[in-house]
């Protein structure tokens, strides 16, 4: 911590910015990163940001995640950033070492672990972009402890009061993004509207005071370092630097590369020599308090261990603002009006009056099965209700851009629609394997005003189209509005999008015990994210004794344990490194391939109030077992039937 300190003190004399540089740990080797540390610390860098690589890495360009799946690939995880960390330092390496990324690793490794071994090895911080100091006054106390610094990040968007609260929570510098958008983007920025990032920094110092901050986003050449320097004690470089290791081969050449461009950057006439710099030796006041610094939300943010806010900084006053303006709605009857009128109006043209086809199959000698099969237009009516819900609250909020995954012909369609009739640019997000299914879709959504993109990285899964849209929306909070189609995400998106789909839930019952005459004993349900189950089961998690079965047709929830992902604490698909895993089974496409449970999903399977069966054995192919997911549905209803009494019921949704 003291030798960041050092190395804005000692620059603020000098008259000049520190040189921040980033790279990723294990990119483009193991052996070349030491290199390239050592290069950038003759060069004149006077702190490095190391990064851990990450599967998910939804802040940063296209040029860093083809870095983060490199490094993936090399074997790279948090273990490899502290080793060779410790190399480095073994070799000279003096300047200060942050190590920068997403906090699934660090969570993972453990975080008494992680920070009492960063101590031991060199590491003088840590900036998580996805831990807000609202989650993370544990592992700021940690760090205290260790003598690590936690770095905060500002943005431009951010009102006065989070400004404020991430000051107070800086124990050396502040992290400044100079613009909204993700690593990579636009680097002429950075020389262009300066009077609005001016203004932007007026506000900030009026709260940091003197504390430092580091500037980045968009610098690559001199003439911008330049630039930056006029306005921050400290500038950050990232992406140029990945691009000069791309463009240099591996062997001895790219760390003459490196340590050139960072002279270059710099100014430098004539490589550091270690001899000026100051050793390296933190020191830390234990007496200082770590302030608590406590969320904001209104309505509960966990479903017990599970959900939160895991997400970057920067989006915490639009999630702030998203949850204040659906409370509002909540108790403004003219919204349910408007939310009336539209369903009854528009998308009763896409899809008719729910039809609750009910199948009665007699289970000799035991319990009846009642079917509930939707067809492919209305299986995804549920998702509209949400959808629905979710736009109006956007034009609420003075937005005028909806950014929404999608993975199905049908959804895409009313989405766009919904957006053409309120006056909103539509933008929908589908993985391209997705895509591929349906041929045309792209020009019907354009026919709307809309435009469909096909997110080509990863596994080109729905995954991937959730990234690329968290990517769009960060860098357009201001006009753009994120709206996610099933209940995933940080807080308050899962709740939002429960208690809209829980109208229709709230229908299922009430027709199912009509039409059985009284509650059933079991619900069958397919527990892939985005499927009916958090939409189905609220109406009936209040009836005592009811068995609620999740079937896991490919097999994988058995697999899962928590981490974060998309914003949120829940049961992911991960390695022991915290890397989320591939798509899975290439037999499943849409919301199939998602790697992770629904926050309030996994809650209910924790707590024991859904169980979860797996099967890939269903292979009727009778009229009331659709094909897939469906089948394997059928056939642990089957099961679950065959082991209760005659006068006992089974209610099976296939969506």
């Amino acid at each position: 911590m003291a030798g960041l300190l050092r190395v804005f003190s000692s620059c603020q004399v000098e008259g000049r910015a520190a040189a921040v540089a980033f790279t990723i740990a294990g990119y483009p080797t193991k052996d070349a990163t030491i290199e390239i540390l050592l290069a950038m610390q003759r060069g004149g860098i006077n702190i490095v940001e190391l990064g851990i690589p990450c599967t998910d890495p939804i802040g940063d360009g296209p040029i860093i995640q083809d870095a983060h799946a490199v490094s993936l690939r090399n074997g790279s995880n948090f273990q490899t950033v502290l080793n060779l960390v410790e190399r480095a330092r073994a070799r000279g390496l003096l300047i200060p070492v942050v190590i920068m990324g997403y906090c699934n690793a660090v969570l993972q490794y453990g975080l008494e672990r992680a920070t009492e071994e960063a101590a031991k090895v060199g590491v003088d911080g840590f900036l998580l972009a996805d831990l807000p100091v609202t989650e993370s006054v544990y592992f700021r106390r940690l760090c205290k402890e260790a003598g690590l610094s936690y770095i905060p990040v500002v943005s431009p968007t951010m009102k006065d009061a989070r400004i404020e609260l991430l000051c107070q929570a800086a124990d050396t510098y502040l992290y400044v993004l100079s613009r909204m958008g993700v690593t990579g983007s636009a680097g002429e920025g950075a020389s262009s509207s300066n009077l609005f990032l001016a203004q932007f920094l007026q506000r900030l110092r009026h709260f940091c005071g003197n504390k430092p901050f580091a500037l980045g986003l968009g610098v690559s050449t001199r003439e911008q370092f330049l630039s930056m320097q006029e306005f921050a004690p400290g500038v950050v470089v990232g992406t140029q630097i990945v691009k000069t290791i791309n463009g240099t081969p591996w062997n001895g050449e790219l760390a003459e590369a490196i340590e050139s461009y960072c002279m270059y950057l710099t100014g430098r006439s004539k490589t550091v020599s270690s001899v000026q710099l100051s050793l390296h030796c933190p020191t830390v006041d234990l007496s200082a308090d770590i302030p608590c610094l406590p969320q904001k939300t209104i309505l509960p943010s966990y479903f017990g261990p599970y959900g939160g806010q895991y997400v970057p900084e920067l989006l915490l006053d639009s999630l702030e603002d998203l949850e204040r303006c659906f409370i509002d709605a909540q108790a403004d009857s003219d919204f349910w009006k408007q939310y009336q009128g539209h369903w009854t109006d528009m998308l009763s043209r896409f899809e008719g009056p729910l039809q609750v086809e009910v199948e009665c199959a007699t289970i000799e000698p035991r319990a009846t099965l009642w079917l509930k099969q939707k067809d492919s237009h209305a299986a995804g009516k549920y998702r509209t209700y949400s959808t629905l819900g979710q736009i109006l609250l956007a034009c609420r909020l003075g937005k005028k851009r909806i950014l929404t995954e999608t993975t199905a012909e049908g959804d895409a369609l009313v989405t766009a629609t919904l957006c053409a009739r309120l006056g909103l640019h539509c933008v929908l997000f589908m993985g391209a394997r997705d895509l591929k299914r349906f041929p045309g879709l792209s020009a019907r959504v354009d026919e709307l005003g809309g435009k469909l993109i096909s997110a080509d990285s990863g596994g080109q899964g729905v995954r991937d189209a959730i990234n690329t849209a968290l990517q769009a929306w960060i860098a357009d909070l201001h006009d753009s509005h994120y709206v996610p189609s099933f209940a995933i995400g940080p807080h308050p998106f899962p709740t939002i999008v429960r208690i809209f789909q829980a109208l229709i839930g709230n229908e299922v019952r009430e027709e199912t015990i009509s039409l059985i005459g009284k509650p059933p004993d079991a619900v069958i349900v397919s527990a892939v994210a985005g499927d009916a189950a958090v939409a189905l089961l609220p109406g009936f998690l209040d009836i005592a004794g009811l068995d609620i079965v999740l079937v896991d047709p490919s097999e994988k929830i058995m697999t899962m344990s928590p981490g974060v992902f998309h914003g949120s604490w829940t049961e992911v698909q991960q390695d022991k490194h915290g890397q989320v895993s591939g798509e899975g089974d290439p037999q499943f496409y849409g919301y199939q391939s998602y790697p992770a449970l629904e926050p309030e999903l996994s809650h209910w399977v924790n707590i024991g109030k859904a169980r979860v069966r797996s099967c890939d054995k269903g292979s009727d192919s009778s009229p009331c077992s659709p094909p897939l997911v469906g089948n394997r549905v059928v056939h642990i209803a089957r099961e679950v039937a065959s082991q209760l009494q005659r006068d006992q019921n089974v209610l099976v949704i296939v969506s």
